[in-house]
């Protein structure tokens, strides 16, 4: 095999990749994106970590493998190919994607259809819209009247169908949702109702909106009054608040008279509204805004962080990237400087590391706020499973965490 300095895409499927941290059998075994130019025209192909071509650049397009499996793109038309590069679904599709419960979703003159692991139809390409089979339905979306199991089907109306493509719950709804918790919801004329798999009604279709069954319970919206609603069709928490947020970490944010507090799911009144604005709840930790300032409280409202930023960001990794007079720092679950706000800006706590700007050039810093990797580049990302995608005044590249280039131009 030939190594080759390769031309790095900057896409959302290759700095969504994962590049693994140490260099081991298996991690050199993973597959990454490149492009090169031939004959003008810039195709795909497939390296490792250490820059080997694995794949040779014959693809017009082409993601990240999953399940051993790759979607590409060759004149216009998808397949999916193995880790061999051979195709096991030839690209004669619009569009496709990755196996789902055995069947993967094809578009083939404009409509949506699903294929088997042989690449044979086994549900017509006939609807408007379909999704990924989830428990065994896939909601569609018809687009012309027609003739369905003896149903007569009307336009731009949504229903699910099984994987033998036969109508399980008919098209009649202007909106469906995907099932949740064994439910999905509906829209039936300016209301919203939930529906069971078999397409029984179960909850009277009352309410102005609604979300998705999560942890039991349902956001309602009555007469522009907020509520959240059990499977039954209970109100679990009665439909009084005019803004109710949905419950993160046991705790939804309201507004009463303007301020802002927490209840927990039963409605009891957890965190008195006291506050000009908050946010939810991450990592225990929520911010708020009191007299111009930002602060945190905890799960019980007592204050952590004393508002004095001019913006704070939610936790994560047990760190805060935090707003003053302009600049950006780093805090601590408690309060502390992990980095002094003196940054153009500072990026979300990323793989143990904090990638930061200053004077309009990348560089990196450690969990303890040390600058380990020199702010010298152009541009950059942040860190994930021990690299990071920079670009210098003289190369593009993946560095490791000593900042030492892995795969480059």
């Amino acid at each position: 095999m030939n190594t080759i300095k390769v031309i790095l895409i900057f896409s959302c499927f290759l700095l969504n990749s994962t590049l693994g941290f140490s260099q081991t059998k298996e991690e050199l075994k993973k597959l990454y994106p490149f492009q090169k130019e031939i004959n003008g025209t810039l195709k795909y192909g497939l390296v490792n970590l250490k820059g080997e071509v694995i794949i040779e650049p014959k693809f017009d397009r082409i993601g990240l493998f999953k399940g051993g499996i790759a979607r590409v793109k060759v004149n216009g038309k998808y397949g999916l190919i193995n880790e061999e590069g051979q195709f096991i679904i030839n690209p004669e599709f619009e569009d496709i994607s990755h196996f789902q419960e055995g069947l993967s979703k094809i578009r083939k003159n404009g409509k949506y259809g699903f294929i088997n692991e042989n690449g044979e139809i086994a549900i017509k390409p006939e609807f408007q819209l379909a999704e990924d089979f989830s428990d065994g339905l896939s909601r569609v979306k018809f687009s012309n009247p027609t003739e369905r199991n003896g149903i007569r089907v009307l336009n731009d109306k949504y229903g699910f169908i099984d994987k033998q493509g036969q109508i399980i719950i008919q098209p009649i709804y202007s909106f469906a949702a995907p099932f949740s918790e064994g439910l999905a919801w509906i829209e039936i004329g300016d209301k919203f109702d939930f529906i069971d798999n078999k397409g029984t009604l179960v909850i009277p279709a009352i309410y102005d909106k609604v979300e998705s069954f999560s942890n039991g319970l349902a956001w309602v919206k009555i007469d522009s009054k907020c509520g959240f609603i059990t499977k039954t069709g209970s109100y679990q928490v009665h439909p009084i608040y005019k803004e109710l947020g949905s419950i993160n970490e046991g705790l939804a944010l309201v507004n009463i008279a303007g301020k802002y507090g927490f209840i927990d799911s039963l409605g009891q009144l957890v965190i008195k509204p006291k506050f000009d604005i908050a946010g939810n709840f991450r990592e225990g930790m929520a911010t708020i805004k009191s007299n111009g300032k930002w602060g945190m409280i905890d799960t019980s409202g007592y204050i952590k962080i004393e508002p004095k930023f001019d913006r704070i960001y939610p936790f994560k990794g047990g760190f805060s990237v935090v707003e003053l007079g302009g600049k950006y720092g780093v805090i601590s679950i408690i309060g502390e400087y992990i980095v002094e706000p003196i940054y153009e800006w500072v990026y979300t706590y990323s793989d143990g590391m904090f990638m930061v700007q200053l004077n309009r050039k990348i560089g990196y810093l450690n969990e303890k706020g040390e600058l380990t990797i020199p702010i010298i580049y152009k541009s950059g990302f942040s860190f994930s499973n021990g690299f990071a995608l920079v670009t210098s005044d003289e190369k593009t590249g993946y560095i490791n965490k000593k900042g030492e280039f892995t795969i480059q131009n």
